[in-house]
């Protein structure tokens, strides 16, 4: 079947990746169930993934007050002009839906950014401390850069069900979290129990070090990235993970598909220790283009590594995909022929887009390849 998050008109707005909707669809194109997910209050957004038990875990959205943000710690001082605007904040947070089909759900599992807050601002909130003692816990300040109102701007979720845990995609940030999926709710909203022993609190982040305060500028590696997810048993880099390195930020920006290897034992343990960058150092492997086709895509975007050890890449604003060797040849070539006035002729080029220098009406947020033995296919 086919899984889908749409975009709907909701009550609530997170500025990018809009959602609100799940549905999923039979080969026939039957509607088979759909969950309607935005309220005043939240709202799904960006990405979804279902697990092996069938259940869907989700990105949402939820609103905090001006006056929430400042009782948490925030120093408004960083907050960018539209949090005072729009009187709110969005963070992000993960919840897991067991469907019900033919509509609707119940949410059996949620965890949420806000319960693992930390600040050096305000001393007399109970979350005051030193960030850069707690690497497992969020700083308020993130990587000192002022916050905008939809602040983490999460936008991939994947799961590893040999570890359970999750990887989230943090774009305002530039990293990635694992947290552990085995805790039960109450334990994710805190500090202890689950598999790990830590209930809700990060296991392991990578890409940005001055969000814990470990580093320097030079040890970034993620840019805005989007996409992050494991590379799938059975194919070359498996349990490593790859991303579309968006570039945002960078001296030179361009964007860039990236592998590293994460400092994780057989067990799923991680090691994160306070006042360090978060190991490795660099990348495993890395790919940006060629001289004549530069890699660039300032948002949305994606990549996987396939069986045969080529990486599938999504270079979203302009609809271009490229299939890549390990050793970085092209081997296939392919334009997304749609946009929003229909398919466009064989030869002729997508519509620029007019909001965006560079881009084209024929976007596409990510591609999965699958093979003609996928079991979906027979019949």
């Amino acid at each position: 079947h086919l899984l889908r998050s749409c975009m709907t008109l909701g009550q609530l707005s997170s500025g990018g990746g809009e959602g609100g909707r799940v549905e999923e669809y039979d080969w026939d194109d039957n509607l088979v169930w759909a969950l309607d997910f935005s309220t005043t209050t939240f709202m799904q957004h960006h990405d979804i993934k279902m697990l092996p038990n069938g259940n869907i875990i989700m990105l949402v959205i939820e609103k905090k007050t001006y006056a929430e943000c400042i009782a948490a710690g925030f120093n408004p001082n960083m907050f960018q002009p539209d949090i005072a605007q729009k009187g709110m904040m969005v963070p992000d947070y993960v919840v897991e839906i067991q469907p019900t089909k033919p509509v609707g759900g119940t949410v059996v599992w949620e965890w949420h950014t806000w319960d693992h807050l930390i600040q050096d601002y305000d001393a007399s909130k109970l979350n005051y401390g030193n960030p850069n003692l707690h690497p497992e816990l969020v700083d308020c300040d993130g990587d000192h850069r002022n916050l905008p109102a939809f602040w983490n701007h999460m936008n991939s979720i994947d799961y590893n069900a040999t570890f359970d845990q999750i990887a989230l995609s943090v774009r305002g940030n530039s990293e990635v979290w694992i947290i552990d999926h085995s805790t039960t709710t109450s334990q994710a909203a805190g500090h202890t129990g689950g598999t790990r022993g830590k209930g809700g609190d990060l296991l392991y982040r990578w890409g940005n070090p001055l969000c814990y305060g470990a580093g320097t500028a030079s040890d970034q590696r993620y840019f805005e990235q989007h996409d992050v997810e494991w590379i799938k048993a059975g194919n070359p880099g498996a349990g490593n993970f790859i991303c579309f390195n968006n570039g945002i930020g960078r001296s030179s920006t361009y964007s860039s598909v990236d592998e590293f290897t994460p400092n994780v034992d057989a067990n799923g343990n991680y090691t994160l220790v306070a006042g360090s960058a978060a190991t490795p150092a660099n990348f495993t492997w890395s790919y940006i283009g060629t001289t004549g086709n530069p890699l660039y895509s300032e948002n949305i975007s994606g990549a996987q590594r396939l069986p045969n050890g080529n990486t599938i890449i999504c270079s979203g604003t302009i609809g271009e995909f490229i299939e890549v060797t390990s050793s970085k040849e092209i081997v296939w070539k392919y334009i997304c022929p749609v946009q929003e006035t229909g398919s466009i002729t064989q030869g002729n080029i997508p519509d620029e887009d007019p909001a965006r220098a560079g881009e084209t009406m024929n976007s596409v947020f990510r591609v999965y390849k699958y093979p003609t033995s996928y079991a979906a296919f027979v019949g």
